[in-house]
């Protein structure tokens, strides 16, 4: 717009042209020889039978007679090391015939599919079609000779063998060593089986959670089981497409005494490796740090600490800056409390308290105070790189319009405060807030898509930074809860968080994670 200057908006570099590549989901497209397909096919069907004769072994090892067994088996289909596994292939649901998971390994395409009882012969007749030279498709113009019919899939297939309970594990870490010792894990069922599992406990030596999550395809349910216990359950039921460690719950050790909690976390403290002080640093404007905090004290130095109103002294009064220090520390703290091993940091935090232990700061020197908050941490640690985290928020933000807050955030990232010298650019990560509404639990995504942001969470240079949870059971013993977050979905509030099975600092450990990333 002619004779308008907007100093927030840098374009700084020129842009280079590039060809356009189109994209192409093709791992390779050389086939099996034509003249080998007979070969192909025999080898096939043999891993099949081979697989079949597998199943029946272990049924006898177990000493469990067919007729109690599900009868079905489940097969891994594994594909060439150049060229995609025809996986889609291998489903059909009008025969009850699933593909469990997908999985590649060491660059090469696995699938684990479920054949039930009346349906073994499911992949031998695509074979037997396959080297039926009489089903061949007509030749094409200029062709001698036809396609084999399924040869799309059956080309792609290396190697067929029984599935083994590894064939379902989903988990990065690796599978435990033990095979007796009970250990909780989140399964993912064939839809229908968690019912029969509740039924039939004590046969399979599990304990399974009171609730499942249920979507199109799948039950997921917690099972504290050992893994001879799980290979027992999947030999007689198939009821397996997947399974994982679950993590200990949180109200485990919120659950403890304060001693056996302050042992936990002096453990815990052993084990930090603090980042050195010239480390890159995450300013927490917030209530306050308690910085002689076991988990937080080598981390946070009395230097790096300091208060808008020198009246309102350092200490905090309220445990929210604390909390999200913890978080912005550490991410989440289970696994390293469960953890043995050492925790080597890269980054510090910093805290200015921009909220007084009483009562509220005037509204229309919200802005003000954050500006100079975040001046005074690059005043006392000039040469430190940092990003700054603010989890307090105000009112909506009525149509995303600019308020003063949301202005002088903008003001403060761009550099362009005209009463600052040499200022530099800075990065803000904001909360979007909460909503504070009574509403109906089953609606929440529909309001979370109407309702507005919360200043400054507008503001146009601010990384805003809504909430996820990956909490998505309870632990089950006398909970009144039920749940209304999905894994990996949007939470509904953080003031629902026992709600949603997730505290503050579950909400916010993304968040985090994002902020950690970027300073590096």
């Amino acid at each position: 717009m002619p004779g308008r200057t907007l100093p927030h908006l840098f374009h700084n570099e020129r842009g280079e042209p590039y060809r356009f590549t189109p994209v192409t989901n093709r791992v390779g497209s050389t086939l099996t020889p034509r003249q080998n397909r007979l070969l192909h096919a025999r080898g096939l069907a043999k891993n099949i039978r081979e697989a079949i004769a597998q199943e029946d072994e272990q049924l006898s090892r177990f000493k469990i007679p067919k007729e109690d067994a599900d009868g079905g088996i489940c097969i891994d289909v594994e594909g060439f090391a150049d060229r995609e596994l025809k996986y889609e292939s291998l489903e059909d649901r009008r025969m009850h015939v699933e593909l469990l998971n997908v999985r590649v390994e060491d660059g090469v395409y696995k699938a684990t599919v479920y054949l039930p009882n009346d349906k073994k012969d499911f992949l031998n007749k695509k074979i037997d079609d396959y080297k039926d030279p009489s089903k061949d498709s007509p030749p094409r113009e200029g062709a001698e000779k036809g396609e084999p019919r399924n040869r799309q899939l059956i080309d792609s297939i290396a190697h067929i063998s029984r599935s083994n309970l590894e064939s379902f594990w989903m988990d990065a870490r690796e599978l435990p060593r033990s095979t007796t010792r009970t250990f909780s894990w989140e399964v993912w069922l064939r839809k229908g089986a968690f019912d029969y599992l509740q039924e039939n406990p004590g046969r399979f030596g599990i304990t399974l959670s009171l609730h499942k999550l249920n979507f199109p395809e799948r039950e997921i349910c917690l099972m504290k089981a050992s893994f001879r216990s799980l290979v027992l359950l999947q030999l007689v039921t198939k009821a397996i497409a997947g399974f994982r460690h679950q993590d200990t719950f949180p109200s485990f050790f919120e659950s403890q005494p304060a001693s056996d909690r302050a042992e936990w976390a002096d453990d815990l403290a052993r084990r930090i490796r603090a980042a050195s002080e010239d480390s890159p640093a995450v300013c927490l404007l917030d209530t306050g740090v308690l910085h002689v905090h076991s988990l937080l004290r080598d981390s946070l130095s009395e230097s790096d600490i300091d208060s808008y109103n020198p009246d309102w002294g350092k200490e905090p009064m309220h445990s929210h800056g604390t909390e999200m220090a913890g978080v912005a520390l550490f991410g989440d703290l289970l696994p390293h409390l469960e953890s043995t091993e050492e925790i080597t940091l890269r980054h510090r935090l910093e805290s200015v308290k921009i909220l007084p232990d009483d009562g509220e700061n005037p509204e229309d020197l919200y802005g003000y105070i954050t500006k100079e908050s975040a001046y005074r941490a690059q005043i006392n640690a000039p040469h430190r790189k940092r990003v700054y985290c603010m989890a307090i928020t105000a009112d909506k933000a009525i149509e995303g319009k600019p308020t003063a807050w949301s202005s002088m955030i903008d003001q403060i990232t761009s550099a362009s405060d005209d009463e600052a010298e040499n200022a530099e650019k800075q990065l803000f990560f904001i909360s979007v807030g909460n909503i504070r509404e009574d509403y109906i639990l089953d609606n929440y995504l529909d309001l979370n898509d109407l309702e507005e942001v919360e200043s400054p969470a507008q503001a146009w240079n601010a990384v805003s930074v809504g909430a996820i949870t990956e909490r998505s059971f309870v632990d089950e013993e006398d909970c009144p809860w039920r749940i209304i977050v999905s894994a990996c979905r949007l939470n509904s509030s953080s003031y629902l968080r026992r709600v949603v099975l997730a505290c503050r600092t579950d909400e916010l450990e993304d968040f985090f994670f994002m902020v950690v990333s970027l300073i590096f």
